[in-house]
Formats: C-alpha cells, structure tokens, sequence
C-alpha cells in the first residue's frame, strides 16, 4: 500500500464556515489529494453549500 505525506493534519473538531474559507485561502499552494487539512476545509465548504464539486454540478 502507497503511503501519502500530508503536509498540514486536518483539525481535531470541524472547522465553522468562517475559519474554513481563511483556511481555505490559507492553503491555496496545497492540493486536497495530500493537504488532509484543506481536504478538511472543502467538506465544510461543500456541507454550507458554499462550494460545488464538479460532478454535482452536472
């Protein structure tokens, strides 16, 4: 099994709206694929309906 490096931890307790959207620009070089942290923003963001996900948007 391929092991990924993360390179920012995903947060303890659920980010709120808010601090997912500075987070989410916080981590704008990051790619969700390895940043478990901004993996974490986009399910916040996609749960507030803030973002879409391309296959939803279909």
């Amino acid at each position: 099994m391929r092991r990924v490096e993360t390179c920012h931890s995903a947060p303890d307790v659920p980010y709120t709206t808010e601090d997912a959207h500075l987070v989410w620009q916080a981590r704008i070089g990051c790619d969700t694929e390895t940043c478990a942290d901004k993996a974490a923003t986009l399910d916040v963001l996609i749960e507030a309906k803030i973002v879409k996900t391309w296959r939803a948007a279909r």
